[in-house]
């Protein structure tokens, strides 16, 4: 075994020399070669607790039901030993880990063991990194485990812990998440390349048309202290390796430093690559590379990152005149064929839907796709999990298809330990043939700090923020939307998946799935969707499992209000955020609560939202004439008043409120607003705005009989208004005999009277 070890370590200097070229300071977490893992083959003797030191059992225990039990026999792929793990129910889930092992950001690993699995059983590897002085675990890699027929199979998983985030140790967990059995053998781990004392990334992976200059830029990573004079090459080569462009001897003294270079002339669908070289003192300390490509941009994009429907464009790519921006409402895990969830998905206002083929038979996929067409449903081709050998098959038979809408690439790709290579393969493969249709792909929060490099590899980009608490799900959203804004540099459309299901012990009420819409569309998303529709996990309030227990959307809490919200305000929703129809007149938004106030036609509607988990009182500045306040959507804590120029509302806990300002003068009796004159005591409220200083008198006059006479009249005191403010004005007029009588209300400004402002009240005849 040592002579395996030093072969192994020897290669490894041979093929990356550059570790030697240069004096580089800095202190490793271990030695290249050097397995950082305690007690890989569980060959040592056992503790007094039957336990394999450093290994610990959560979610069971050593020799609890076969929970964890060390098994010694000649079958074992190594040695005479191995672990097992055994479940029998779907609640028992033992983890296998190795906690808290010293490790060194930025440097290359390469886990390897053996699994042996049961048909059907599940099994996952996670590792989470931990960096000190931050409670809980900062990034995490998860990787599921295809079972193995009961032979022994070996596996391998390449990771990097972070350069942004910079961890210092990592828990290793090797689960098993159902009920079955799993047993895993020689666990190692070794590092395999040092962490780099800078790195690369360029502006874009796929330029568009029309894009005349890219960036790669070259950062310092901290990791690393280099002696000498630091200088960077930068060059830039086509797919012959002609040099195009190129800057050498470039100072490298700050923390960063780039080369632009031209990609105006690159030729469409061709690899280009950038090269780099880091010297010291004139000495080479590393090098590195990054492929560029050039694209015509998604026909459906425009190029202010606005998203088309399919049928708005023409053959030749041009969007058809008058064509409005479209607003994709995304459901996620509706079950292919089944039209029963197609009506639940339009309910709620989802246009857009995930399409697995499962085939590459044009003819499978066709007719697949007519019934969605049939349904007026769209469809995110997935071309991940199955697919993924066979996506160019799958683009060719979707992409002349009207219910077609784009194609997702991955779930998560970061999170779920994907390479960039294959994000890179999967993009070519749908723009290699499909100019039309844009590509998709989600990225999870814990990868927050690397969506800059994630994005690159999609035409649409999506966060999909769970917050998992109450205590985040006001500002979760809103982070996501605006981390993914800055990843794209608003070039190209974001889209927010909001949590709609049980997580962590938490499930958002309808209230809050509608905060977090209007969070994320405030926030610059230009679509929506929820995850999910259909239970493919069988979430529950115990936090099981079980097949038995599927709970979909149309049977969880938030559904009501996600209907309401579908009927009552998506096509404002979609106005006043997408199509910029609404015109903005006033917002704001602090820590705590956000507001927008926009012209809706002939109205006025607010948007407010709470964003915390606690009531609050807001008051919203309204400069316009305003007598009432009413509530369209959403739970308030009481009626919201105007008084003083101002619309005062105190709101729930994570509510989202679309408030509507009312007339400047309201008729009320019996407290009451009125649209009909009544006996008894009729009062009006009247809200006096002008945008200069000025004098007005309000007069009340009750008119009756055959021919209209003047009964009565009374008039307010003059009135004097600040200019840009607003003044409210009461009276109150006595009506005896409602019948063949009305009201009228004149308003007199600066000596005037307008037809503007006569308001009139009518009783119904004798």
């Amino acid at each position: 075994m040592i002579k395996k070890v030093f072969v192994f370590i020897l290669a490894l200097f041979l093929l990356t020399g550059t570790w030697f070229s240069a004096p580089v300071r800095g202190i490793a977490a271990s030695l290249p070669g050097e397995n950082i893992l305690g007690g890989s083959g569980f060959e040592g003797p056992l503790n007094e607790q039957g336990e394999a030191e450093p290994w610990k059992i959560s979610g069971g225990g050593w020799g609890q039901g076969n929970c964890g039990n060390v098994v010694t026999a000649q079958d074992a792929p190594e040695g005479d030993s191995y672990m097992c793990l055994q479940s029998t129910a779907a609640s028992t889930k033992p983890i296998l880990l190795q906690p808290s092992v010293p490790i060194e950001a930025g440097a290359t690993y390469n886990l390897t063991f053996y699994v042996r699995s049961e048909e059907g059983t599940r099994a996952a590897v996670k590792l989470e990194y931990y960096k000190a002085g931050v409670s809980g675990s900062v990034d995490f890699l998860s990787e599921s485990l295809s079972d193995t027929n009961g032979e022994w199979v070996e596996k391998s998983i390449r990771f990097t812990p972070s350069v942004e985030i910079q961890p210092t140790k990592v828990s290793f967990l090797f689960r098993l998440s159902a009920a079955g059995t799993v047993h895993w053998d020689n666990i190692r781990c070794v590092k395999v390349q040092e962490a780099p004392y800078s790195v690369m990334l360029t502006d874009e992976k796929f330029y568009y048309t029309g894009t005349e200059t890219g960036t790669a830029t070259l950062s310092k990573t901290g990791l690393r202290t280099v002696d000498g004079a630091i200088t960077a090459d930068f060059s830039l080569c086509d797919e012959d390796g002609t040099v195009i462009n190129e800057r050498r001897g470039i100072p490298f003294s700050d923390e960063s430093v780039q080369f632009t270079y031209s990609v105006a002339d690159f030729a469409l669908k061709k690899k280009y690559t950038v090269f780099y070289t880091v010297h010291a003192d004139g000495i080479e300390v590393e090098s590195g590379a990054e492929k560029v490509y050039r694209y015509n941009r998604p026909w459906m994009i425009d190029g202010n990152g606005k998203i088309y429907h399919p049928a708005d464009v023409s053959e030749d790519g041009k969007i058809t005149v008058g064509a409005k921006p479209f607003m994709p409402v995304m459901g996620y895990h509706v079950q292919t064929d089944n039209t029963e969830q197609y009506t639940y998905a339009s309910q709620i206002g989802v246009n857009v839907v995930q399409f697995f083929p499962w085939s590459t038979k044009a003819e499978s996929i066709q007719k697949k796709l007519d019934l969605l067409a049939k349904y007026d449903l769209l469809a995110f081709v997935a071309l991940y999990g199955s697919a993924v050998e066979d996506a160019q098959k799958i683009v060719e038979a979707s992409m002349n298809h009207e219910a077609v809408f784009g194609y997702m690439l991955m779930d998560e790709p970061l999170n779920n330990g994907e390479s960039m290579e294959k994000m890179e393969t999967l993009y070519k493969a749908v723009r290699d043939v499909d100019d039309k249709h844009p590509t998709y792909l989600v990225e999870s929060m814990s990868k927050k700090h690397k969506y800059a490099e994630i994005a690159r590899y999609a035409d649409i980009f999506a966060t999909d923020p769970y917050p998992a608490s109450a205590e985040i799900a006001g500002t979760n959203p809103t982070v996501g939307v605006e981390t993914a804004r800055a990843a794209v540099r608003d070039k190209k459309p974001v889209m927010c998946i909001n949590q709609c299901f049980p997580l962590a012990g938490y499930q958002p009420d309808g209230e809050t799935v509608r905060n977090m819409t209007y969070q994320a569309l405030l926030a610059g998303a230009s679509g929506i969707g929820y995850y999910d529709l259909r239970d493919t996990k069988g979430y529950n309030e115990d936090g099981t499992t079980d097949e038995e227990k599927f709970v979909h959307l149309w049977e969880r809490v938030c559904w009501s209000d996600m209907v309401s919200f579908a009927e009552n305000e998506m096509d404002f929703a979609y106005k006043a955020f997408i199509s910029g129809e609404y015109e903005i007149l006033s917002e704001n938004m602090t820590d705590t609560y956000w507001y927008r106030m926009l012209r809706a036609g002939e109205n006025v509607r607010c948007v407010l939202l709470n964003r915390t988990n606690s009531a609050q009182s807001v008051e919203i500045p309204f400069s316009e004439p305003c007598c009432s306040v009413s509530v369209l959507a959403g739970n308030s804590a009481n009626t919201p008043v105007y008084e003083n120029g101002k619309i005062k509302v105190s709101l729930l806990p994570l509510s989202a409120l679309l408030l509507e300002p009312g007339e400047a003068l309201v008729f009320m009796q019996n407290g009451r607003e009125t649209e009909t004159l009544q006996s008894g005591t009729v009062s009006i409220k009247y809200c006096h705005y002008s945008a200069e200083n000025s004098d007005f008198t309000v007069y009340i006059a009750l008119y009756g009989g055959e021919v209209p006479e003047t009964e009565m009249v009374h008039v307010a005191p003059k009135s004097r208004v600040t200019a840009g403010k607003s003044q409210m004005v009461t009276l109150e007029m006595p009506v005896q005999s409602a019948a063949g009588r009305y009201i009228k209300v004149f308003v007199m400004e600066n000596g005037s009277f307008f037809a503007s402002r006569i308001y009139e009240l009518r009783g119904t005849a004798a």
